[in-house]
């Protein structure tokens, strides 16, 4: 049934693909698009989350932020500031992978007990990558912040160095913190989180 999953998905995207032939969405074209939506038979598009999530790029490419309701938002934010996105998020860690490498030999020293020597060391042999913590991550006006079950992290805009983007997650490198955070996003993407974070940083620096 294709990436959409049925006709009238197919023939969204296919709009959605006219519109955003820029990655930007205008109010004008928002409407059109709700408009078209509507008229084969769609009322939400919640079914439809890459297309979703597509439409939200394209319209914070507008200068459109999306603003949390007053008592929505999971952090207290400080005067001036406004919530943009919250997304349930994963901290994640990578941990090395070690196993030891040598020889050895083992002689019988009463029943039952053998006792081992060996000549060797522990040597890595790899990484994998685990969760550190689970919680909701924040992008607002002025930072992006991490409120886990053990711990909380900031990362201020105007300390901000890069932004990896996954498909299921983002990186954000601070020049405060040693090691780049990562978080797996479960209810949106790390393209839709950097594009947020991206577009209220540029409003910041404009304002500043």
């Amino acid at each position: 049934m294709g990436l959409f999953g049925d006709k009238k998905g197919k023939q969204l995207a296919e709009y959605a693909d006219k519109i955003l032939d820029d990655d930007v969405l205008t109010t004008e074209e928002e409407q059109s698009f709700l408009g078209f939506a509507t008229s084969i038979g769609i009322s939400t598009l919640s079914k439809y989350p890459a297309i979703l999530n597509r439409l939200t790029i394209a319209r914070v490419n507008d200068g459109r932020l999306p603003v949390l309701g007053s008592g929505e938002a999971h952090i207290i934010c400080k005067p001036g500031e406004v919530v943009h996105l919250e997304a349930n998020a994963s901290l994640l860690k990578e941990v090395a992978v070690r196993e030891w490498k040598g020889s050895g030999f083992s002689f019988p020293i009463a029943m039952g007990v053998r006792y081992r020597t060996s000549r060797g060391h522990m040597q890595q042999i790899g990484t994998s990558i685990t969760v550190a913590d689970t919680g909701i991550l924040s992008v607002t006006s002025r930072r992006i912040v991490f409120s886990g079950r053990s711990k909380t992290q900031e990362s201020l805009y105007s300390k901000l160095v890069n932004l990896t983007v996954y498909t299921d997650g983002i990186g954000i490198a601070v020049s405060n913190r040693q090691n780049v955070s990562t978080y797996r996003i479960a209810n949106t993407t790390g393209e839709v989180v950097a594009a947020v974070a991206n577009a209220a940083l540029q409003k910041l620096g404009t304002a500043a």
